[in-house]
């Protein structure tokens, strides 16, 4: 398995509670998935009709979310990530990425992955991924 696409899709649910959803369970699921599969090269997260909402980030979220990003940038084989943003991701990413950058070139993994944090939802997303 070199490529992973995961779409989701629910008209039943809020912004606000797709919100939740994504940072409490989408976010743990694709580390989950990153680490056992260390043949991975492109990842993408595709969600459909929903905008992640701007609602107060649970401290909960936060290792989960350093948990994702230290997996990404760790993964052995990965070139590119695409995932819906947040607020919350973008303050973890930018303090993470350049400690993670470094760890990456002192275990000689080679380039550090494309990570595209996408706003909104396109449906057609699934047509453009490599």
């Amino acid at each position: 398995l070199k490529s992973l696409a995961v779409a989701f899709y629910s008209v039943e649910i809020s912004d606000q509670e797709w919100t939740l959803f994504y940072h409490e369970e989408i976010v743990s699921h694709v580390t989950n998935m990153l680490k056992r599969n260390d043949g991975l090269k492109f990842v993408k997260v595709i969600y459909w009709l929903h905008i992640l909402s701007e609602v107060t980030y649970k401290e909960d979220w936060i290792p989960t979310i350093k948990t994702f990003f230290e997996t990404v940038l760790l993964h052995p084989s990965l070139c590119y990530v695409r995932i819906p943003e947040s607020s919350v991701m973008i303050d973890i990413l930018n303090d993470m990425k350049k400690t993670l950058i470094m760890q990456r070139k002192e275990k000689k993994l080679g380039p550090h992955p494309i990570v595209q944090l996408t706003v909104g939802s396109l449906i057609d997303e699934m047509m453009d991924f490599v």
